[in-house]
């Protein structure tokens, strides 16, 4: 699973930008600098390969030398720069220009994370309500956990079954710090369960995180090690 970081701008509206390499940067190259905006970066790549070009001589056949050694590390880090660091451009420019990062969200693809984003911040606006407002202790990374905590407590009131609370060590101790009193229980519960679903999804989205990191730490290691192995490859057959 990806993970994206997801922005919104109240004027333009929402963006997302995923976490770690990005394969479109790398295979368009200065196409997608220009097409995302980054029209500086775009120009300063046409012109390095046009005098690389331009200066560039040597004939196909002669052996392979310091120059064109040089010209070889100088391209692939060109080529590569941008995949690793596409999306890093794509987050702070996004904040220069007056979104606010509303969280970050393993999805599929950058359209459902997007409507995960928005159907959270929508959940998080309508609240949760327990016959009078609960007031948060704390912020929570996980702004909906208020509401599905609470969906736990709509379950076990419709049907009068306590299997429906997930968890009964909270609910046992939302029964100690009540003072027997099942209306104040209820609302302890949904402030602990919340805490700990926050906790939960925090961990989870870590662990995807982390994943994802690794994954793009391999790949470049790979692309160091085929890159080492073509520069080796060539020089020793010259």
């Amino acid at each position: 699973m990806k993970v994206f970081t997801v922005y919104k701008q109240e004027s333009k509206g929402y963006e997302a930008v995923k976490v770690g390499f990005s394969w479109p940067a790398l295979i368009f190259n200065f196409w997608w600098m220009l097409f995302k905006g980054f029209l500086f970066s775009s120009i300063f790549y046409v012109t390095i390969y046009i005098l690389m070009m331009v200066n560039y001589n040597e004939d196909i056949n002669a052996p392979f030398n310091n120059i064109d050694f040089y010209y070889l590390v100088v391209i692939l880090i060109m080529l590569l720069y941008p995949g690793f660091y596409g999306n890093s451009w794509l987050d702070k420019k996004f904040k220069n220009n007056g979104y606010f990062e509303l969280k970050a969200v393993p999805a599929s693809s950058k359209e459902a994370a997007i409507a995960i984003a928005k159907n959270d911040e929508k959940d998080s606006a309508i609240g949760v309500k327990l016959e009078d407002s609960i007031e948060e202790d704390s912020e929570l990374f996980y702004e909906k956990a208020y509401s599905v905590a609470y969906e736990e407590i709509k379950d076990y009131e419709q049907y009068n079954d306590v299997e429906y609370i997930q968890n009964s060590d909270l609910w046992a101790r939302a029964f100690a710090q009540s003072d027997g009193d099942e209306k104040k229980q209820k609302v302890i519960y949904v402030k602990l369960r919340a805490k700990e679903l926050d906790i939960q999804y925090e961990n989870r989205l870590t662990k995807d995180y982390n994943k994802q990191k690794n994954k793009n730490d391999l790949i470049l290691i790979g692309v160091i090690i085929v890159t080492l192995a073509i520069v080796i490859g060539v020089a020793s057959s010259t």
